[in-house]
């Protein structure tokens, strides 16, 4: 299928770039400091085995010495604006064998962008402005370094000044025996969490290049020049987090930096555009091909969803339908609106963690977020949200119960109570109990047992049963058919999830955790530099 499904950022582009967060972005390029990828020409010159070359999120660009594990020691990718360069560096790395090849590096997200220049440069003016723009961006504490899940009861009783340095406001690493005294938390905690207090302090306040730098040197502290009205200046080591910078420079777009390098491989000094959010870019063709089947799998479906847009007066459907950036909390606090659903999303899901209903929903929510709902057809966000948002929704009454063998047959019941109550029409009622009942029945088993051939063939006429009814066709393709395979994977890929540790859960105190690891064996490794591409093994 040829045709492209618009995505929600090609549905919203007006709306985004009239955001807040939009707005800072375009201020730190308006300023010279960030450059949009898409403005850019990026090459990568490598030694080629005639093999099509595409760049992987695990960090393994290549099958020689050329892979990313540069000077810089993080997993990144070397490219430059200058095609002549990239040129150089694949001869220079084919001398030992391999065929002299230079690919084009694009990124498939619009907004992407490197970080080009020091804000140091800029006249005072222009610094306040880009230190207002990073302070737009920055994520909240939790957010951006979530603590462990064996620690997610641990800050009940601290506030962020806990962490502090009385005098400076930021935490140095001879503060920690005195937090530690005070708060009676373990150290690798206290170091965690005023590490990330210290970033985004930092971060806010013109430090923007030095902890770039730091990241891509993969340090975990910058030294600081402080005024002491005691001492004039002095020095001091802070802490900083690696995982608060790689999450706010995901939430800002940020997916790499130019820095000068004197290359041996060339021998000469050069601008080596470095990019580390290898999620975020890759070859054209790479970027063609998996767009081409993205429309494949999900573009009938997509335009049936379109034609069959769930419109009514309920605030949920209102807001899903008209909101394909709407926030998972924001989803969870409209649902608790319909009668008699408040206490259930606020009731027990019956497992070990202590999960309520809400919690572990809106988690799911944030997975699908993180990992599909940029790529997928926008008009298949309401009714994906939908489903997740229903997966689990009779948990609470199996677990009252004591059925908990039974669940998704509550799930079922009480998902059609919801909907009910939410004015969602028949046709779609029926196809997401269908999916979140046996559909996510058979698909857990095929994770449990790959390999076995008679339950992917129970999946597969499951999915043309039901595009059947959805469609109201007795002729439904193998496309259509395993497009409704994938969409069942998708959701049972966040439900799964959930149970991860690349999981975040926010607590009723907005306190997040990373979650147990308790199903990380059946996920391929977690890839990404942020540790949230969820993707199951092989089915």
């Amino acid at each position: 299928m040829s045709e492209k499904y618009p995505t929600r950022r090609d549905i919203m582009a007006e709306q985004i770039e009239q955001s807040q967060n939009h707005q800072a972005m375009q201020t730190l390029q308006n300023l010279g400091i960030c450059k949009k990828v898409k403005d850019l020409e990026l090459y990568h010159g490598r030694a080629g085995n005639e093999s099509k070359w595409k760049v992987d999120p695990s960090f393994n660009n290549s099958d020689n010495n050329t892979g990313n594990y540069n000077v810089n020691k993080v997993a990144a990718l070397s490219t430059s604006d200058d095609y002549s360069i990239a040129k150089e560096f694949a001869e220079a790395r084919s001398y030992y064998g391999g065929t002299p090849e230079i690919n084009r590096i694009i990124s498939n997200d619009p907004d992407a962008m490197v970080v080009c220049s020091d804000i140091n440069n800029l006249s005072k003016q222009d610094r306040k402005k880009a230190n207002e723009a990073i302070s737009q961006l920055c994520p909240s504490i939790m957010a951006g370094a979530p603590i462990d899940f064996i620690n997610r009861n641990d800050l009940s009783q601290t506030k962020p000044r806990d962490f502090l340095n009385d005098k400076f406001g930021l935490m140095f690493k001879e503060d920690i025996p005195r937090v530690a005294q005070k708060t009676g938390l373990d150290q690798n905690l206290i170091v965690h969490v005023g590490s990330a207090i210290n970033t985004q302090l930092l971060l806010k306040n013109g430090y923007f290049n030095k902890l770039c730098n730091a990241f891509l040197d993969n340090r975990r502290s910058i030294e600081v020049f402080l005024n002491d009205n005691e001492l004039q200046k002095q020095t001091q080591s802070i802490p900083i987090n690696h995982e608060f910078l790689a999450n706010f420079f995901r939430s800002s777009h940020i997916i790499g930096a130019l820095l000068p390098v004197n290359s041996v491989t060339v021998g000469k000094t050069i601008n080596n555009y470095l990019i580390f959010d290898l999620a975020k870019i890759n070859t054209p063709e790479r970027i063609e091909h998996l767009e081409h089947k993205r429309n494949q799998f999900f573009g009938k479906i997509a335009l049936k969803m379109s034609e069959n847009s769930i419109n009514n007066n309920s605030n949920l459907l209102q807001s899903l339908n008209t909101n394909l950036y709407i926030q998972p909390q924001e989803i969870i606090e409209i649902s608790k609106q319909t009668p008699g659903f408040e206490e259930i999303f606020e009731a027990d899901c019956g497992n070990w963690e202590e999960f309520k209903l809400g919690e572990h929903t809106e988690t799911t929510l944030r997975l699908f977020d993180d990992n599909y709902a940029d790529i997928m057809p926008a008009s298949t966000l309401p009714i994906i949200r939908l489903a997740l948002l229903v997966h689990d929704i009779g948990k609470p009454e199996a677990v009252k119960r004591h059925d908990k063998a039974n669940q998704r047959k509550y799930n079922v019941e009480y998902a059609n109570k919801f909907m009910k109550l939410n004015d969602i029409d028949d046709a779609t009622r029926h196809l997401i109990t269908s999916m979140i009942g046996e559909g996510l029945g058979i698909t857990s088993e095929l994770i449990m047992d790959r390999g076995n051939v008679a339950i992917k063939w129970r999946l597969y006429y499951f999915c043309e049963k039901i595009a059947k009814e959805y469609f109201n066709t007795d002729q439904i393709d193998k496309d259509t058919i395993n497009g409704f395979i994938n969409i069942l994977t998708v959701l049972q890929t966040c439900d799964s999830a959930a149970y991860t540790t690349m999981a975040v859960t926010r607590a009723s105190d907005n306190t997040r955790y990373r979650n147990h690891g308790s199903f990380n064996s059946s996920f391929d490794p977690f890839k990404g530099f942020t540790g949230k591409r969820a993707r199951l093994k092989q089915l």
